[in-house]
Protein backbone atom coordinates (compact mmCIF):
# COMPACT_ATOMS: atom_id res chain seq x y z
CA UNK A 1 0.00 0.00 0.00
CA UNK A 2 1.33 3.53 -0.85
CA UNK A 3 1.50 6.20 1.81
CA UNK A 4 -0.74 9.15 1.09
CA UNK A 5 -2.42 12.19 2.80
CA UNK A 6 -5.27 13.88 0.93
CA UNK A 7 -4.92 11.90 -2.07
CA UNK A 8 -1.31 13.11 -2.45
CA UNK A 9 1.68 10.57 -2.51
CA UNK A 10 4.10 10.76 0.35
CA UNK A 11 6.95 9.08 -1.56
CA UNK A 12 9.34 6.89 0.80
CA UNK A 13 8.41 6.91 4.09
CA UNK A 14 11.26 5.88 5.97
CA UNK A 15 9.78 6.12 9.25
CA UNK A 16 6.36 5.48 11.33
CA UNK A 17 5.80 6.34 15.15
CA UNK A 18 2.65 6.14 16.91
CA UNK A 19 1.01 6.70 20.03
CA UNK A 20 -2.05 6.61 21.60
CA UNK A 21 -2.69 8.79 24.78
CA UNK A 22 -5.50 8.05 27.29
CA UNK A 23 -5.50 11.56 28.38
CA UNK A 24 -6.09 10.30 32.45
CA UNK A 25 -6.60 13.33 34.76
CA UNK A 26 -4.72 12.05 37.99
CA UNK A 27 -4.78 13.34 41.26
CA UNK A 28 -2.83 12.16 44.40
CA UNK A 29 -4.46 12.26 47.77
CA UNK A 30 -2.34 14.14 50.14
CA UNK A 31 -0.43 12.30 53.23
CA UNK A 32 -1.05 8.70 50.58
CA UNK A 33 0.73 7.02 48.60
CA UNK A 34 0.20 6.29 44.93
CA UNK A 35 -2.25 3.47 45.93
CA UNK A 36 -4.50 6.42 46.97
CA UNK A 37 -4.49 7.79 44.10
CA UNK A 38 -7.66 9.21 42.35
CA UNK A 39 -7.63 8.73 37.99
CA UNK A 40 -10.01 10.11 36.26
CA UNK A 41 -10.94 9.20 32.33
CA UNK A 42 -12.59 12.58 31.97
CA UNK A 43 -11.24 13.21 27.58
CA UNK A 44 -11.06 9.83 25.59
CA UNK A 45 -7.79 9.07 23.31
CA UNK A 46 -5.31 10.90 21.29
CA UNK A 47 -3.65 9.08 19.07
CA UNK A 48 -0.21 10.88 17.56
CA UNK A 49 1.35 10.02 13.88
CA UNK A 50 4.54 11.24 13.08
CA UNK A 51 6.22 10.36 10.01
CA UNK A 52 9.42 10.93 7.88
CA UNK A 53 9.98 10.17 4.77
CA UNK A 54 11.47 11.20 0.93
CA UNK A 55 10.40 12.11 -2.49
CA UNK A 56 11.15 12.83 -5.27
CA UNK A 57 9.62 15.08 -7.13
CA UNK A 58 9.36 19.01 -7.83
CA UNK A 59 9.81 20.64 -4.25
CA UNK A 60 7.70 23.24 -4.95
CA UNK A 61 4.66 20.80 -6.03
CA UNK A 62 4.92 18.96 -2.57
CA UNK A 63 5.54 21.81 -0.50
CA UNK A 64 2.12 23.43 -2.44
CA UNK A 65 0.46 19.97 -1.55
CA UNK A 66 1.75 20.23 2.48
CA UNK A 67 0.94 23.73 2.96
CA UNK A 68 -2.69 23.45 1.66
CA UNK A 69 -3.10 20.62 4.21
CA UNK A 70 -2.15 22.64 7.00
CA UNK A 71 -3.34 25.84 6.24
CA UNK A 72 -5.38 27.89 9.05
CA UNK A 73 -8.80 26.47 8.70
CA UNK A 74 -7.80 22.29 8.61
CA UNK A 75 -10.48 19.92 8.07
CA UNK A 76 -9.84 16.29 8.38
CA UNK A 77 -7.99 14.41 5.50
CA UNK A 78 -7.66 11.04 4.43
CA UNK A 79 -4.29 9.60 5.44
CA UNK A 80 -3.75 6.35 4.13
CA UNK A 81 -0.82 3.88 5.35
CA UNK A 82 0.49 -0.05 5.54
CA UNK A 83 -0.66 -0.21 9.42
CA UNK A 84 -3.99 2.05 9.59
CA UNK A 85 -5.11 1.54 5.96
CA UNK A 86 -7.61 4.88 5.74
CA UNK A 87 -8.36 7.53 8.99
CA UNK A 88 -9.13 10.85 9.08
CA UNK A 89 -6.58 13.01 10.66
CA UNK A 90 -5.24 16.82 10.84
CA UNK A 91 -1.66 17.79 10.05
CA UNK A 92 0.23 19.31 13.10
CA UNK A 93 2.98 20.67 11.59
CA UNK A 94 5.48 19.82 8.60
CA UNK A 95 9.00 20.29 8.30
CA UNK A 96 11.02 19.57 5.33
CA UNK A 97 15.04 19.90 4.36
CA UNK A 98 16.92 19.92 1.11
CA UNK A 99 20.50 19.09 0.12
CA UNK A 100 22.28 21.01 -2.47
CA UNK A 101 23.05 18.80 -5.11
CA UNK A 102 19.93 16.81 -4.94
CA UNK A 103 17.97 17.75 -7.57
CA UNK A 104 14.18 16.87 -6.94
CA UNK A 105 14.74 15.30 -3.17
CA UNK A 106 13.09 16.46 -0.85
CA UNK A 107 13.12 14.88 3.23
CA UNK A 108 10.26 15.73 5.20
CA UNK A 109 8.72 15.10 8.18
CA UNK A 110 4.67 15.30 9.26
CA UNK A 111 2.80 15.40 12.74
CA UNK A 112 -0.57 13.81 12.54
CA UNK A 113 -3.24 13.92 14.92
CA UNK A 114 -6.69 11.44 14.33
CA UNK A 115 -9.82 13.59 14.27
CA UNK A 116 -12.87 13.09 12.87
CA UNK A 117 -13.67 16.83 13.43
CA UNK A 118 -12.22 20.21 14.27
CA UNK A 119 -13.68 23.02 16.17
Amino acid sequence: MAYSINGKALGTVTKEKQSKDAQLFEQPIPKNDSSGTYVLDLFGCIKKINLTGIITVAPTTFLNEMNAIIDGDQVPVDYVSDIDGTIKVIMNSFEWDVTEGEVNVLRYSLSLTEAANVS
